[in-house]
């Protein structure tokens, strides 16, 4: 989403809905960095713009390998529990929300899709 705590559900819910239809199972695995641009990535997803934001606001957010290089496809592990994000959050509670806000939009298919 544009902010903190706004997700866009479509495409998910358009997958959920064929797995139903179709009396498939989904496993849903959460990943919090960026798809594309590395090798057997075929799509692109971006960080969150916020998120985005944040890194460019502080560099330092971004994971730096021992020399010195950035990479800025996802927050550091580091800052996993700092409140460095948006509204003073961490990392870890933004995830544990959005993790939270799927379980509760897809409740009614969770254990049977």
């Amino acid at each position: 989403g544009e902010r903190p705590g706004e997700y866009d559900w479509r495409g998910y819910t358009e997958l959920m809905e064929m797995a139903r239809r179709h009396g498939l199972k989904v496993q849903a695995v959460m990943s919090f960095h960026q798809c594309g641009g590395n090798v057997g990535d075929s799509c692109t997803i971006r960080l969150p713009r916020w998120v985005v934001e944040e890194m460019e606001r502080d560099p330092d957010l971004a994971y730096t390998d021992q020399w010195g290089r950035r990479n800025y496809e996802y927050v550091s592990l580091g800052c996993d529990t700092l409140p460095v994000l948006a509204a003073g959050r961490t990392p870890v509670q933004c995830y544990a929300d959005f993790m939270r806000a799927f379980r509760d939009r897809f409740h009614s298919l969770l254990g049977t899709t």
